[in-house]
């Protein structure tokens, strides 16, 4: 009993705190555009994700890739990402580094969120569906490319 209660707060509490916590909360409620993001991420200590995804801006389409490694985990998922961008003045200032801190655990079917930031302070918030097998505790760093 005492390691699944462990086994929550490691992987449901604490990442749901981070979230709230995270500086992305201090944000405007009304988005700029809307983003989908489609990706896959293999870890065995370190990690490696590539994707690609829409962001929708001004009632506009547009596309890039995200790849990124990271360190801390192990396992193989997908991820399906939908979520909302905020301080976005240009469809430029999309494209760049983001990092984040992760935590969570797919076994099957899995879930969670987060939020990035890049240094032209552009925010992005994701819901994120998984499916795969994986332990994921660490660092990553993404890179967003228009296409």
């Amino acid at each position: 009993m005492k390691i699944a209660k462990t086994m929550l707060i490691l992987f449901f509490i604490l990442p749901m705190l981070i979230g709230c916590a995270s500086k992305g909360d201090e944000h405007a409620s009304v988005p700029d555009g809307t983003i989908v993001i489609d990706n896959w991420q293999v870890a065995f200590i370190a990690s490696v994700q590539a994707g690609e995804g829409k962001l929708t801006f001004q009632g506009k389409e547009h596309e890039f890739n995200i790849s990124g490694v990271g360190f801390g985990g192990f396992g193989v998922q997908t991820l399906v990402a939908t979520g909302q961008v905020y301080n976005l003045k240009n469809i430029e200032d999309l494209a760049g580094s983001y990092a984040q801190a992760r935590a969570g655990i797919t076994v099957g079917l899995g879930f969670g969120g987060l939020a990035l930031e890049n240094d032209k302070g552009v925010v992005i918030k994701l819901n994120a569906k998984s499916k795969g097998l994986a332990l994921a505790i660490g660092v990553d760093g993404a890179t967003i490319a228009m296409k």
